[in-house]
């Protein structure tokens, strides 16, 4: 149930849209009072409308930016390691010895810094570029949109986001297929 000044402004957009055609689309603004049942159930809509084309076009860019995603968090995971790795034996004293277990890149570790950051400023530039040329359509908005609101979740209460059912499916379903 809306509140009394959701539907005050719910009302005033219609109306915007209405007369003027202007402000956000009915999409947008149940998005907008965080009702997103309704939001999802709209994209969903527009998707049975779409061609195959449509549909394949935003997939394949659905799959190549969480490929891109995924590159970026093993960089940035690797990153944070290969600086706790220089830093615990830069206190041991032993930071000459840090070249053995990193098998590519750069020997000097001020050099193997400087390129695990260049690396990921690599990988950011390509997801902002297959992100400014993503293909309109309800599909690729509803990932973009769900992406948005994991990653607030995460930010805002990260326990209870990984404690959801659905978090942890793909660790079960690859620990399952590898113990078969």
């Amino acid at each position: 149930m809306l509140t009394q000044n959701q539907q005050i402004a719910f009302f005033l957009c219609a109306c915007l849209k209405l007369l003027f055609d202007i402000g956000p689309t009915i999409e947008e603004l149940f998005d907008c009072l965080q009702i997103f049942y309704i939001s999802d159930f709209i994209r969903k809509v527009k998707g049975w409308f779409q061609t195959a084309e449509s549909c394949n076009k935003q997939q394949k860019w659905i799959n190549d930016i969480n490929e891109e995603t995924i590159l970026y968090e093993f960089w940035i995971q690797e990153n944070i390691f290969i600086r706790e790795l220089f830093i615990d034996r830069a206190i041991q004293g032993k930071l000459e010895q840090t070249a053995k277990p990193l098998y590519y890149g750069p020997e000097n570790w001020k050099e193997k810094l400087r390129d695990a950051e260049d690396q990921s400023w690599k990988i950011q530039n390509e997801m902002y570029k297959k992100y400014i040329r993503r293909p309109r359509g309800p599909i690729a908005r509803q990932h973009l949109i769900s992406q948005s609101r994991d990653r607030q979740s995460l930010a805002t209460n990260p326990t209870k986001h990984l404690s959801q059912p659905y978090q942890g499916w793909e660790a079960r379903r690859r620990t399952w297929a590898s113990s078969v």
